[in-house]
């Protein structure tokens, strides 16, 4: 059920035709340019008459003036052309005969250029339930006007469904409509969804063990299985894994880490952190590292509480220990697992948290923060916890870092996938 098409330039009309010339369905060009309503006119017979009547007086004038004829030029009504939709008729159905739905992509997905994603379409029809959808499908389009796809409906109970996939090659931030056609025409209204069309990708598993550019810091290791582990289950330890070479483009970007933790002692500690901070050399962030403290401080907190660093830097936090210390400016924000977006190297200065049931489970979870201008939204297994706007936050990019630490209690603190989709505009 549905169409493919090749990828499209996201901003370029196709074959070179300018947006003032519009396609039927025979594939001619109908131009919108009507010409000179004043002027030469068909009679009835299709024979060619001088609008403009001739002097009365045809001599020279003898004064030296030229002699021009007093017209009156009569208002003339144009009409555009009706324009063949493709759908069969000529005219915009509206009302349509059906609401239409966009159920993929989701609204501020975040693709990357070539990258091939889903479309598709609900159709609830108006009124009369639809016995039949023969004929009918759905026109998808950008901004521009330009088609990146047609895929037809199809009955699925009392809707109508329609799919499709496409790729997009401008990094943008990118508005495709849906229309339904008809055998009568096509409907004037449409259902639009928003996305992110990004230029670059890291999507890395970790196997092999010691992928380039991937550097070990403290007590991480590689365990052979595909994963890293940056702690070991043992008290008062610290680990973090760096990339030396590739860095995040600042603005709107879209970071997931999967990871599992527990299995330690004394119901376990401390966490750990995905973060990307925007620093000039490797060389500061290896500085960073060493001097950023374990236990509260998840291996990133060198500033607040841990220190008098100042700088750039968003860290995606998963925190299982409660640190409550009078007159400490790290008490954390709920007595529980929770999930946080913090910011500056200070592990008590969060912008959003949120409570979590236990993860110290050894199980698989997965956290994703998308960052679009000053806002960001969180997914926690699939979940969506909140959009929330902050004003001034202004995402810079920067290295990619995981840490984690133990104090008194300890856990496993293990990483299995990292995706960030960047360079986005």
């Amino acid at each position: 059920m549905g169409d493919t098409v090749a990828p499209v330039d996201a901003k370029g009309a196709e074959d070179g035709v300018s947006s003032d010339d519009v396609s039927d369905s025979d594939g001619d060009v109908a131009s919108s340019d009507v010409g000179d309503p004043v002027g030469d006119a068909s009679n009835e017979d299709g024979v060619l008459e001088d609008t403009i009547p001739p002097s009365s007086d045809s001599s020279p004038s003898t004064d030296g003036d030229s002699a021009e004829p007093d017209v009156e030029e009569l208002p003339v009504d144009v009409e555009e052309p009706p324009v063949d939709t493709g759908g069969g008729g000529s005219a915009w159905l509206d009302p349509c005969p059906a609401v239409i739905q966009i159920s993929a992509p989701a609204a501020d997905l975040f693709t990357v250029t070539g990258q091939t994603i889903e479309l598709e379409a609900k159709l609830v029809p108006v009124g009369l339930p639809m016995a039949d959808w023969t004929g009918h499908s759905v026109q998808w389009e950008l901004e521009s006007g330009v088609v990146v796809a047609t895929s037809t409906v199809e009955g699925l109970g009392t809707l109508g469904v329609s799919s499709a996939t496409a790729a997009f090659q401008d990094v943008d931030t990118t508005t495709l409509h849906a229309r339904l056609l008809t055998p009568e025409g096509i409907c004037n209204v449409s259902a639009p969804v928003t996305f992110h069309v990004c230029g670059e990708l890291v999507d890395e598993g970790f196997e092999p063990a010691g992928p380039p550019g991937w550097v070990l810091y403290g007590n991480a290791t590689y365990p052979g299985n595909g994963t890293v582990e940056l702690t070991g289950n043992v008290t008062s330890s610290g680990g973090a894994l760096y990339n030396d070479a590739v860095t995040v483009s600042e603005g709107n970007a879209s970071m997931e880490m999967a990871f599992s933790t527990g299995g330690g002692i004394h119901t376990g500690a401390d966490g750990f952190a995905l973060t990307i901070v925007n620093l000039e050399t490797v060389q500061e962030l290896v500085t960073m590292l060493g001097d950023a403290a374990n236990g509260g401080g998840l291996g990133y907190g060198v500033s607040g509480a841990y220190g008098p660093w100042v700088g750039d830097a968003l860290h995606v936090e998963v925190d299982t220990w409660y640190n409550f210390i009078p007159d400490n400016l790290h008490t954390d924000p709920v007595n529980a697992n929770h999930v946080s977006i913090n910011l500056n190297g200070d592990p008590g200065n969060d912008i959003w948290h949120q409570a979590i049931p236990s993860i110290e489970d050894l199980s698989p979870h997965v956290i994703r923060v998308d960052v679009i201008g000053s806002t960001f939204k969180v997914f926690y297994d699939g979940q969506h916890l909140v959009t929330q706007q902050v004003a001034g936050l202004d995402f810079r990019g920067g290295f990619i870092f995981f840490s984690a630490s133990t104090g008194w209690a300890t856990n496993f603190h293990t990483i299995d996938h990292l995706k960030v989709i960047h360079a986005c505009n």
